[in-house]
């Protein structure tokens, strides 16, 4: 369940480091009260500055990665069926990342990530820089985001009030959307009553 102590944010919504970006992320999110913790989806954490912002707009932040997009995104690096063992145990770990719900599963899972980068993870790496190609790019990509991912996945399992996915809200802001489209004749200067009330009446 996603509650008020959350804002969830997606990658597109946060702005690059700049004088001019900071001055209008602030304005935005200043009338804010401070969250417990912040839902990104994935690419966010892929633009550091952009995360570094964030960080420096709500300092002490916990930053709950989704695990949803975590997962769509690791697997569609590693291919639907691939053939190199690297990339089989890899995918399998993708496949299992939204099992966890415990925190002994949290530590088997974590041990899992850091024996695969272990055994394989140097020699992809490696591999990447020697061909260039795109199986070894992509798993490289793959396996640095389960990696540095690992400190910001697993918050919601200590944390019930954490979401461990942005698919709640995303569902919900989806038919916030569906009904507003039935409003198409809607003037203007009433669209922000709407959302008001629709957001007083319905809010979760």
């Amino acid at each position: 369940m996603l509650s008020w102590k959350a804002v969830v944010i997606r990658y597109s919504t946060v702005p690059m480091v700049s004088a001019k970006a900071q001055g209008t992320f602030s304005s935005s999110m200043g009338g804010l009260p401070k969250p417990d913790y912040i839902l990104t989806a994935p690419r966010l954490m892929e633009i550091r500055s952009r995360a570094k912002y964030l960080c420096l707009q709500w300092p002490h932040i916990r930053l709950q990665r989704c695990i949803v997009h975590v997962q769509r995104q690791g697997l569609r690096w590693c291919r639907r069926n691939p053939k190199r063992t690297d990339a089989k145990h890899l995918r399998k770990l993708f496949l299992d990342l939204t099992t966890v719900k415990t925190s002994v599963q949290r530590e088997y899972f974590v041990r899992q990530v850091n024996q695969w980068d272990q055994r394989f993870g140097h020699a992809i790496r490696q591999a990447r820089r020697i061909t260039g190609g795109w199986v070894f790019s992509d798993l490289a990509l793959a396996a640095g985001m389960i990696v540095r991912s690992l400190p910001d996945l697993f918050h919601f399992v200590d944390n019930i009030e954490i979401s461990s996915s942005t698919n709640p809200l995303e569902g919900y802001f989806s038919r916030v959307k569906e009904k507003y489209r039935r409003h198409r004749g809607l003037a203007r200067r009433y669209r922000e009553n709407y959302f008001q009330w629709y957001f007083y009446l319905q809010p979760r």
